[in-house]
């Protein structure tokens, strides 16, 4: 009867071990662990006035669990209206309410982990550049220490000579388009990575 006995306390404190072990796991993963900036599960993607901001959060890694949110091949992008982007980091900052109520402290922690206070919110400047296939209109901004960083880039076709009409938005070439990109990928990492960020080395 004592072995029985034996082995149902030993089964017990295996079952505990195994659970506290799993309850750890789950703490991790959920970003309750003080060192995690993951961006969490209820809200697993900044919201951010241009694409390419989604870029640089996602070159920013968790020290303990790496990418902090997946990524989509082909984001699904939606205007933001300029004053909205502008407006947009305050409301991050004042915990807004689309953030939900349960996540709010993990989304701002992990939003600020990537565009820290003393660089962000940058001042939206434009530039026109007149070409023979159309206007090319670039978006930079400039972050609170004098760094200017390229976030959007469109071309504006010339009107048809035949019928007087514009031919509408087009994206420029992929590979001028990769390349504005992956610098300002590079300039943020290198900002960040001096902050003390775990950064993707590609972007060093």
């Amino acid at each position: 009867m004592s072995s029985v006995r034996a082995r149902i306390e030993k089964l017990e404190r295996s079952s505990e071990r195994v659970a506290k072990a799993r309850e750890q796991r789950q703490i991790a993963r959920s970003g309750l662990d003080p060192r995690c900036i993951c961006y969490p599960p209820q809200k697993n993607q900044p919201m951010v006035g241009f694409a390419i901001l989604v870029g640089i959060a996602f070159i920013v890694k968790c020290p303990l669990h790496g990418n902090r949110f997946p990524l989509r091949l082909e984001p699904f992008n939606v205007y933001m209206a300029k004053w909205l982007r502008k407006k947009l980091y305050d409301l991050v900052a004042q915990r807004c309410s689309w953030i939900p109520q349960e996540c709010v402290e993990q989304y701002c922690k992990a939003y600020f982990a990537s565009f820290p206070p003393d660089l962000w919110p940058g001042e939206e400047e434009k530039e026109r550049e007149e070409r023979a296939e159309g206007d090319l209109f670039r978006t930079y901004l400039r972050l609170k220490d004098g760094t200017r960083l390229q976030v959007n880039q469109y071309c504006f076709a010339k009107p048809n000579g035949n019928q007087g009409d514009r031919k509408g938005l087009r994206n420029p070439e992929p590979k001028e388009k990769r390349a504005w990109q992956v610098e300002t990928l590079r300039t943020v990492g290198r900002l960040l990575a001096d902050r003390g960020r775990m950064v993707d080395p590609r972007f060093l």
